[in-house]
């Protein structure tokens, strides 16, 4: 497990050897993480969401801030690619979610711009862009 949480690979390099282990690792130890930082986000509310077919996903808020989790299911459509299976954009249909307003940056692949939530909604290509599973805070 040490090794796990050492790993020096970013999350696109976890991704495409998920077998391995590592990529679970460091979503838990991420999510710990996030709890032990603000604990009153935890301690707020929750709310599923409803993405449609093929996603899960919830916020949580509480303290002044927001969390956004999701994942996709195994219906989810998919195509190969360097070792996992990541979302086709083109198969989404132009799907969304309106996430409550905030700004909102990827808390598992620490990259990118922060991407402004509640007044549109966000493509699920977006929020799926590089990654089966997804996990953005909001401030």
């Amino acid at each position: 497990r040490r090794a796990w949480l050492e790993d020096t690979r970013d999350w696109n390099g976890l991704l495409r050897h998920w077998q391995d282990g590592a990529v679970k690792a460091r979503l838990l130890a991420r999510l710990l993480t996030l709890r032990a930082e603000h604990p009153g986000l935890f301690e707020g509310t929750y709310r599923p969401l409803d993405a449609g077919p093929g996603v899960v996903g919830f916020v949580r808020r509480g303290d002044g801030r927001k969390l956004w989790v999701g994942a996709l299911v195994a219906d989810a459509p998919a195509s190969p690619g360097d070792g996992l299976l990541l979302p086709v954009p083109a198969q989404w249909g132009g799907r969304g979610l309106r996430l409550p307003a905030a700004l909102w940056r990827n808390v598992l692949e620490g990259d990118g711009e922060p991407v402004a939530g509640g007044e549109r909604e966000l493509p699920l290509s977006t929020l799926f862009a590089r990654s089966p599973v997804s996990v953005w805070i909001g401030e």
